[in-house]
């Protein structure tokens, strides 16, 4: 995630437009940098994402084992927190520390992208683990057969060019035509000049991204919980018929029978801890997007209606602070959750050391 949210900038830019209005006698003069806790937050967040998320994402591709199909969906999301520390993160301090952006604009184009574009595609990375996880439950014999790496890369191509698709048209036209003085305002996107693009961006790219992986958890545990109560009987009836084709079998039709039933036993079963762990996995991220996501997706939706004045500089604080945290759990928890992962991650740091 990002360490900034949205339309963070622009929050910061109603305080900043209020004080460029006292000083009219020097209106481009740019103060700074001004440290407080957010900026000394910024710089720890940054520093965090990056030394975790980056030897997570190396672990991944350091070992063959790892590049599951799933997986591919992992690594997505680690390289969206990673891309979007570089292009959003960085810049976006510097936009916190001054009173005005002294970067250029085309630097300023690259932040706002970053706050848009990267941030949504973040999110759309963790509802598409939440597809996944329907497809698999739902539809298992086609899960099975047609989810390769080659589909998971599609899946993930097309979360982009969703985002894309949604995104730039108003940063375009931000670009062209509604972009503000950045000397003056800091580097925002004009976001008064086009409320109906950001209105429907917030509720179809990132109130809906939450709402789906809610909508989505309880609907694949309950399809679990079926197929796990289906499948002790199911097994009991495939032992009692083993039993009866033993006693009626010669010996060499019971070996055989028996090298098919471990046959047959033994291939689902890496099926279904993988099955277990990406559950696990899911369950993780639901529960910590819920906590890091939710304040800052209602309050910038009443921001919306409601003047930033309403709303005030604390409570933006602590959901852009919770919402920061989401870029530096996601693979704290991957690690904590796979344990194939964890062994990898050992054996990278080991030869890096």
């Amino acid at each position: 995630m990002g360490i900034m949210s949205r339309e963070g900038n622009d929050s910061d830019n109603t305080t900043r437009n209020a004080s460029t209005s006292n000083r009219t006698a020097q209106p481009f003069s740019i103060n700074g940098p001004n440290w407080d806790f957010m900026g000394g937050f910024y710089v720890v967040i940054i520093i965090l994402a990056l030394f975790t998320n980056g030897p997570v994402l190396v672990a991944f591709f350091s070992r063959r084992n790892l590049w599951t199909p799933f997986n591919v969906y992992l690594m997505n999301l680690l390289s969206a927190n990673i891309l979007n520390v570089v292009l959003q993160n960085i810049p976006d301090l510097f936009n916190h520390l001054y009173s005005g952006w002294w970067l250029g604009d085309g630097y300023c184009s690259v932040l706002v992208f970053g706050l848009y574009f990267l941030n949504a595609g973040v999110q759309n990375c963790h509802i598409l683990i939440a597809i996944n996880r329907i497809w698999a439950v739902f539809w298992p014999y086609s899960y099975r057969h047609s989810h390769t790496k080659r589909v998971a890369l599609l899946f993930c191509l097309a979360g982009w060019l969703e985002v894309s698709a949604m995104v730039l048209p108003g940063f375009i036209l931000d670009i062209l035509y509604y972009r503000t003085d950045p000397l003056k305002n800091g580097c925002s996107l004009n976001i008064e000049a086009q409320w109906m693009w950001s209105a429907v961006t917030q509720f179809l790219l990132y109130n809906m991204g939450l709402q789906v992986m809610w909508l989505a958890y309880p609907i694949i545990w309950y399809k679990r919980r079926l197929v796990q109560k289906v499948a002790p009987t199911t097994a009991a009836i495939e032992t009692a018929r083993s039993e009866t084709d033993k006693r009626r079998s010669s010996v060499e039709q019971e070996r055989s029978a028996r090298e098919t039933t471990v046959g047959r036993s033994g291939v689902p079963r890496p099926r279904q801890k993988r099955s277990s762990k990406a559950f696990t996995v899911l369950t993780v991220l639901t529960i910590s997007v819920t906590v890091c996501w939710t304040p800052i997706h209602v309050l910038y939706t009443l921001m919306l209606w409601w003047p930033f004045d309403r709303i005030g500089p604390l409570l933006l604080d602590i959901a852009v602070v919770l919402f920061s945290l989401q870029s530096v759990l996601d693979p704290i928890l991957f690690v904590c959750t796979l344990p194939e992962l964890q062994e990898s991650l050992r054996r990278a740091i080991t030869r890096a050391g």
